[in-house]
């Protein structure tokens, strides 16, 4: 069970969500890496025209919707991608009428480009008609991406492109994708100098994180379990106090860079009153320095305690 957990955390298993014929360790698999752009963006087109996308899980997260909508005329166009026998698919419905459908070329793609070549079309009218061709989505850091497709015409063809930006982070799956990234072992001190070490691990067969707070200082352990309930990323704060926070991530006030978490209830609390964590601040600020920021209410009032993190070690690699 040791190895197959470092396997999913590496992104390397060979499975339904995977590249296909991509070498193990060379790359997260496509499914995986479209998974980091649930959430909403925006930009322009390569015409000018403005153009607004969106990411979202769909048929029990088996699958990912983007919504694509360009220019005052809202033209929209849907791409849905899933795994299909160890590759992954699209299927593209547009306003031409037709549903091309195309395959990931795992020779051509990288961890940070995703390259998919036409394989067939639905309700198409050959070579005169108007078709999509392929497709490449450029993921250039977690803020900013680039599509870019080639439209046939009467056997002719023209790329297009569409430049976008980040604007919300989904509050579903998006938000344990972030916290995967923190995977392994952390170091740091609280605002009074005292040391707090962290780690982060996978359990579950990947569908939770782990993390284990130590604070020096105190001796304090404390454990905080994030999950998905209802599409959403929830975690439960098993505390010292001996009570247990559950919050939920707020979609509205976080991003790319912060995850903010809210609180929804309690376990083992008898009234209001009682002292308990009551939000979580994540702040991502590069991939070896993080911070969080937790609020405690005692009687109705909050204090916070900020912790600063740096990477000490990446997860195991060992197979």
């Amino acid at each position: 069970m040791k190895s197959r957990i470092v396997f999913l955390v590496l992104g390397v298993c060979v499975s339904a969500l995977s590249f296909g014929a991509a070498p193990p360790g060379k790359t997260q698999s496509g499914f995986d890496r479209l998974k980091t752009l649930i959430g909403t963006w925006k930009g322009r087109d390569s015409q000018g025209s403005s153009v607004s996308a969106s990411f979202r899980l769909i048929a029990e997260e088996t699958s990912i919707m983007e919504t694509l909508v360009r220019g005052d005329a809202g033209e929209t166009i849907i791409r849905v991608f899933y795994p299909d026998n160890g590759a992954l698919m699209l299927t593209q419905y547009g306003t031409r009428g037709n549903q091309p459908r195309m395959r990931i070329d795992a020779k051509k793609s990288g961890e940070s480009t995703l390259v998919f070549a036409m394989q067939d079309v639905t309700n198409g009218t050959g070579e005169s008609g108007v078709q999509i061709r392929d497709l490449v989505i450029d993921m250039h850091d977690r803020a900013t991406l680039t599509e870019s497709w080639t439209v046939r015409s009467s056997g002719t063809d023209a790329v297009e492109t569409a430049s976008l930006e980040r604007s919300s982070l989904d509050a579903s799956g998006a938000g344990l994708e972030r916290m995967k990234s923190l995977l392994g072992s952390w170091k740091g001190k609280d605002a009074r100098g005292n040391s707090v070490n962290v780690t982060y691990t996978m359990a579950a067969d990947s569908t939770a994180v782990i993390e284990s707070l130590d604070i020096g200082g105190s001796k304090e352990n404390m454990v905080t379990v994030y999950t998905l309930s209802g599409g959403n990323t929830v975690l439960t704060h098993y505390c010292s106090m001996g009570n247990q926070p559950r919050m939920k991530l707020d979609g509205s006030k976080s991003s790319e860079s912060t995850l903010v978490y809210a609180y929804v209830d309690a376990t083992n609390v008898k009234s209001d009153r009682d002292p308990r964590m009551h939000d979580l601040t994540i702040r991502f600020k590069d991939g070896n320095h993080f911070s969080q920021e937790w609020s405690l209410r005692i009687e109705g009032k909050n204090t916070t305690a900020v912790y600063e993190f740096e990477r000490v070690a990446e997860p195991s690699t060992g197979w």
